[in-house]
């Protein structure tokens, strides 16, 4: 079985034509602000090997880019489970 990261797998859905939001990996809380700038409103991702990432706090919203610097710090360097949150997925 092969493990993939949601932005690993979106890549790859992207290879053969499939339509997906658009969307970029940061890993600093600056980027997550720069990619907020651009695409308005957005979900931040948590790049972590868990599941319930919504319930435990690990997809959340951001209207404005300073939510989502705010969000990114929060979520950025945190622990789940045996995982240190490295990467974010922005969309």
């Amino acid at each position: 079985m092969a493990k993939l990261h949601e932005y690993q797998s979106k890549a790859l859905l992207k290879q053969v034509g499939i339509h997906l939001p658009k969307s970029q990996l940061v890993t600093d809380a600056e980027s997550a602000r720069e990619v907020a700038q651009e695409l308005g409103a957005v979900v931040i991702k948590a790049q972590v090997w868990t599941t319930s990432r919504a319930a435990q706090g690990l997809i959340q919203f951001a209207n404005t880019p300073d939510e989502a610097e705010s969000i990114a710090r929060d979520l950025l360097g945190s622990e789940v489970g045996n995982f240190i949150i490295e990467e974010l997925l922005i969309e």
